[in-house]
This record gives structure tokens, sequence and C-alpha cells, in this order.
């Protein structure tokens, strides 16, 4: 089989751990479930009303504490991705999806 990994934007579902980056079959996973979050805390954008001051950044199986508003969240993804890459031994397939979030709400480009 591949290896698989993914980072950046899920946003295809959380309720459930089936319905996770892992719980479809990923290794792997740095970045958020909702569908917009800034670019600079990760804090979850359009509902801080509803949700208060969540952060929305993951680590496979967990929040990836210490990790949030330390950096650009494209920053972030593209240096998973790129280790992903850089670890990957290349005699085995490997599936990797990144999903960028730039041109995406909040526009802070």
């Amino acid at each position: 089989g591949y290896r698989t990994h993914m980072t950046g934007k899920w946003d295809a579902g959380m309720a459930t751990w089936e319905h996770t980056p892992m719980g479809r079959g990923y290794e792997t996973f740095f970045g958020y479930y909702h569908h917009a979050v800034d670019y600079w805390t990760q804090r979850l954008f359009d509902s801080p009303d509803v949700c208060g001051n969540l952060v929305d950044l993951w680590n496979t199986t967990g929040p990836a504490r210490g990790r949030n508003g330390t950096a650009y969240v494209e920053e972030m993804f593209t240096e998973n991705t790129l280790g992903v890459l850089e670890h990957h031994d290349p005699s085995e397939p490997l599936f990797l999806f990144h999903s960028f979030h730039l041109m995406h709400i909040p526009l802070q480009i």
C-alpha cells in the first residue's frame, strides 16, 4: 500500500473519528478541520461568539499544542509537507495531499 499524509484544510467532517483524515486512511495529518482559521493564530475565524477563542490546529491525533501563533499557517503547512517528503522512503509509494489555505477567508495575505 501507499504511505498517506495530509497537510492543510480538511473541512470534510470531524464529528466522528471516521470523518477525520485518519479515519479516511491518512497516516498523518497536520492542519485544521473548520472551514476558516486566522492565518496567524489558527483561531476559528467566523464565529467568535459561538465558539469562543478556539484554536483549530491539529497534528494527527490531537491538538498541535505549542504550534499555533508561531508562524503564518501556509509556512507551517509547507514546512510539514516538505518534512514528509524529506523523510519519505522513495522505495515506497506515496500519496501526499496538501490542501492550501491561501485565497480563503480571512483575507490576510
